[in-house]
């Protein structure tokens, strides 16, 4: 979708500066931007200051439930980072607007939505 196509772009521009992983598989839906916002802070924080990136997306379903696991090689989130910055507050807001969960955990974020 919308994120797929966000990173083959930063992809274009940073080359083998970012790589990008996805494990999982999910018939349910992820509503449109909802992960774009949060590899777009990883790609700010991290490669816009000349690092090497690499992100992780892991999707689990369960039976009504699909979480998601989001993290970057950094690992560098703290859960007192939410309410600092527009990215992580109206992501978790939109998420529980949905009726799901939002939380840091590990250095990552983790997107529970049920379905």
């Amino acid at each position: 979708g919308d994120t797929l196509l966000y990173v083959y772009i930063q992809k274009q521009r940073f080359l083998d500066r970012i790589k990008f992983y996805v494990e999982g598989e999910s018939n349910f839906l992820v509503p449109p931007l909802l992960l774009q916002p949060l590899v777009e802070n990883s790609i700010k924080y991290i490669l816009d200051r000349g690092d090497y990136l690499e992100i992780n997306i892991k999707a689990t379903e369960k039976k009504r439930e699909l979480d998601i696991f989001i993290y970057d090689n950094k690992k560098a989130l703290k859960p007192n980072m939410i309410g600092q910055g527009n990215g992580l507050t109206l992501t978790k807001e939109r998420v529980e607007l949905l009726g799901g969960v939002f939380s840091i955990k590990d250095g990552g974020i983790n997107i529970c939505l049920p379905q």
